[in-house]
């Protein structure tokens, strides 16, 4: 009897989709029943080749040879997800299977994951896709009965790959390069004779999972060692503080200058939070019923937690949610003051923003966002200031486009200064601020460039 072969991203989600196709019979690396096989893809499975895989040169760094742009690129499985690869190629090979069906997440990433897969493999079976936003047994049942032609996805893949080698680093190292060839100073470049520099921001700029600060430069500084010796002037610093004490500076005026995660208004901070270097203990703190999954575990739902729910950093990289059954609208709150002070309700998702999420929190916000009804309604309370919009933007841009402000229009903004609620507005500010585009909160921006006044979201609370 023919059957089909439904590749999922992750063993919690292929878990869940086995049991509504009635799968349960468990082997090592995939489910099977009488009619498909589910298996896994754990993640990125199969990811580009590191530079000396092209040629044995790049093991050891030269300032010359960047920027390194193959014109082939290659792509290869890491050694501890081997196993898990041979498991997937040997079930493409059997004669039993007819089909595939894409079960990766549905976005560009899903489709880029499952594509790697399938081509390494040297697959050429026929796929379909299954699109769901949802892990309730109504939607995948559902996502089942209306597949579609794995064809009709394949300008996502497109667009995942030239988001993979397009790095937003090219064009620095190319700006770097036009200076150099036409005999130009390279002033903007700190420690251009410092390939650990380049180590540095090159790592910063890998999509990884987040790393503390001091561990980060532990890494970098360990892959270092193996390939150089550390400048007599650095020695007496340890591995772990020489991002900190001597890099990070250098790094962050790139990041300000190139990276398409910065916004003007963050702090460094921020800055390196966004790229996944915590400067702190990452929480994620929410108000709400969702319900998630933690790796291939049971379901867990935070409704009964009416006092509000804090992932911290392992929980926020493996929890995935799975159901918002009955949220109809989310609201980021930017002070934590004033996150404390909103009650639990059923139909409200409250989430702390305390600035700029980071990558593990933007991934779980997203997908949120995935499982929620069209008709969800987004908003966002924060300061009245040039911090405040900067977020507002940022939140927009990444994570909710349909956002909209909440209690930061100008009615609100002349109440607050009625009160007496409101600080000065700094005088370095009001160039920037003049200059900003606010989008939807224009008015706002107005008023308070025109009072000369901000006011800090804690001052409502008085």
């Amino acid at each position: 009897m023919a059957k089909f072969l439904v590749i999922a991203e992750k063993p919690s989600v292929a878990q869940s989709l086995a049991k509504n196709l009635s799968a349960y019979q468990r082997e090592d690396g995939y489910l099977e029943g009488n009619s498909c096989i589910v298996s896994w893809c754990l993640g990125h499975l199969a990811e580009y080749a590191p530079p000396e895989i092209y040629d044995e040169k790049y093991e050891k760094w030269q300032f010359e040879d960047l920027p390194i742009i193959p014109e082939v690129w290659n792509v290869q499985v890491s050694e501890d997800k081997k196993k898990q690869f041979e498991v997937l190629c040997s079930l493409m090979k059997r004669e039993d299977v007819a089909y595939l069906v894409n079960g990766c997440d549905a976005g560009r990433e899903g489709e880029l994951i499952f594509k790697r897969v399938y081509d390494l493999a040297g697959c050429q079976k026929p796929v379909k896709r299954l699109w769901i936003s949802s892990m309730e047994d109504e939607a995948i049942q559902k996502g089942f009965q209306t597949l579609k032609d794995g064809k009709e996805y394949a300008g996502l893949c497109n667009a995942a790959v030239c988001r993979a080698q397009a790095d937003w680093l090219i064009p620095y190292y190319d700006h770097i390069l036009e200076r150099l060839n036409s005999g130009k100073l390279v002033k903007d470049v700190p420690g251009l004779e410092d390939p650990l520099f380049f180590l540095f921001l090159n790592k910063t700029a890998e999509e990884r999972k987040p790393l503390y600060r001091r561990a980060f430069s532990a890494q970098v500084c360990t892959i270092w060692n193996g390939i150089a010796q550390t400048k007599q002037s650095e020695s007496k610093i340890t591995p772990t503080k020489r991002f900190e004490k001597i890099y990070q500076s250098a790094v962050l005026s790139v990041l300000k200058q190139y990276s398409p995660l910065y916004e003007e208004g963050m702090s460094d901070e921020e800055l390196l939070t966004a790229h996944g270097i915590l400067t702190y203990a990452q929480t994620l703190e929410f108000k709400g019923a969702v319900s998630y999954r933690i790796d291939d575990g049971p379901a867990i739902s935070t409704a009964a937690q009416i006092y509000g729910t804090m992932f911290n950093k392992q929980t926020l990289e493996n929890a995935v949610p799975i159901s918002i059954v009955g949220i109809r609208q989310i609201m980021t709150i930017e002070n934590k003051a004033n996150y404390e002070k909103m009650q639990f309700r059923r139909d409200t998702l409250y989430i702390f923003c305390h600035g700029f999420f980071s990558p593990p929190e933007r991934k779980f916000l997203s997908r949120v966002v995935e499982l929620a009804g069209t008709d969800t309604e987004y908003f966002h309370w924060g300061d009245m200031d040039y911090g405040g919009i900067r977020i507002f933007k940022f939140l927009q841009k990444n994570l909710f486009p349909k956002l909209k402000p909440w209690k930061m229009d100008v009615t609100d903004y002349k109440m607050a200064l009625q009160m007496g609620a409101s600080i000065s507005l700094e005088t370095d500010k009001r160039e920037r601020f003049e200059q900003m585009d606010a989008g939807v909160l224009t008015p706002l921006k107005e008023a308070i460039l025109k009072n000369g006044k901000e006011i800090e979201q804690e001052l409502l609370l008085l």
